[in-house]
């Protein structure tokens, strides 16, 4: 999808700013074209992960998707985020020019979804840690709100059992500012040989607004993707050859091939051709390491 303008073409940021290949996958709340805000989403290395788990069991119904692999629809979009340098964080990776992950597509209303601290299965595959989670006796998880309700904090930490099955009861916190700072920047934590995104609505550029443009609300626009998308099917990727992983979740030999199959599956379609400055998917640069 597309519009081969020159706008949508532009192959480099404004001063401040930098441009991003994002890639986001339906998930179980529809199986067309998904959005950015207040969802999580990620680099190509770790969609290429996910890629590979999904077509494990290409025929099974997909927790995380709802449906089987061919159904699932894969969004590569160009974004443009606001440079900026935050005080050292947690779970960035050290790297400042980003937020806190936080974890995102939450609350029974699927149209409004929320962003919350990072849920202890998220802290797990990023091995960000579980500092400030910690364990409840009673209560439940509330899915209008995707949080446990209810209980005694234990004022220990998470039981491993937990932490490692179902998270039941090991609920996690992180501070206002914290918080405040991941729902205004994107943030970032590494995954699966590449790195996920969690992208906040609020601050999201609408049209006629520059990334670094102030907002109605007061906040600045600190992203904003950019017109040429470009989206590849589950079932299409399977028929140029795409492997399913026997590992779990992350095999990086078949995902170092699937990328191969991505690129095929870009360069295939009659538009002009992909261009995303950070796209791993046009360089050399090793992956999965």
């Amino acid at each position: 999808t597309g519009s081969p303008s020159s706008a949508a073409l532009r192959e480099d940021a404004r001063p401040g700013t930098t441009l991003r290949e994002v890639v986001r996958f339906s998930t179980e709340y529809t199986t067309s074209v998904d959005y950015l805000g207040n969802h999580d989403a990620s680099d190509v290395a770790a969609a290429a992960a996910w890629m590979a788990y999904m077509a494990g069991h290409p025929s099974a119904r997909q927790m995380v998707a709802n449906t089987s692999f061919p159904n699932t629809t894969w969004t590569f979009f160009c974004v443009e985020m606001l440079d900026v340098k935050l005080p050292s964080t947690q779970r960035s990776g050290e790297n400042d020019a980003f937020a806190d992950y936080i974890s995102c597509n939450n609350n029974a209303d699927h149209s409004d979804p929320w962003c919350t601290c990072a849920l202890q299965e998220d802290r797990r595959i990023g091995n960000t840690g579980y500092e400030t989670c910690h364990q409840f006796y009673g209560g439940a998880f509330n899915p209008a709100h995707y949080n446990w309700s209810g209980g005694k904090n234990l004022s220990i930490s998470c039981l491993p059992q937990l932490i490692f099955a179902s998270g039941e009861g090991c609920v996690c916190s992180c501070s206002f500012e914290t918080l405040n700072a991941s729902n205004t920047y994107t943030g970032r934590q590494a995954a699966f040989g590449g790195v996920w995104y969690s992208i906040p609505k609020r601050t999201e550029c609408p049209e006629g607004l520059d990334v670094g443009d102030r907002l109605e609300s007061g906040l600045l626009c600190t992203w904003k993707r950019q017109q040429m998308a470009r989206v590849l099917r589950g079932d299409q990727l399977l028929k140029l050859g795409l492997e399913g992983s026997s590992k779990k979740i992350f095999d990086s030999w078949v995902s170092r091939k699937n990328l191969e199959v991505v690129k095929r599956a870009l360069a295939a379609a009659p538009l002009p051709p992909w261009r995303c400055p950070s796209s791993q998917l046009g360089t050399s640069s090793l992956l999965f390491t």
